[in-house]
């Protein structure tokens, strides 16, 4: 389970590591940023980021759309 909002720099590009620990597959999205990341139960993966400008940028899990949101603040 990711954590709701996680603090990140404004201005640079990020490589998140990520892991689904669940027992069905999880997605990592953000469309505006043009990243998405499917992952098996049990895989491990890594996406890259633009440069974020200063706000919030909200990912989404489509299949678990009533916990799988995860805000990227960018100060």
């Amino acid at each position: 389970m990711l954590p709701p909002q996680i603090e990140v720099p404004a201005g640079k590009r990020l490589k998140l590591a990520i892991r689904n620990e669940g027992q069905g597959p999880v997605e990592f999205e953000n469309l505006d940023l043009r990243v998405e990341k499917v992952l098996a139960p049990g895989a491990s993966s890594f996406v890259v980021t633009p440069p974020l400008k200063p706000g919030v940028h909200t990912f989404v899990d489509d299949f678990h759309p009533d916990t799988g949101k995860t805000q990227l603040i960018a100060k």
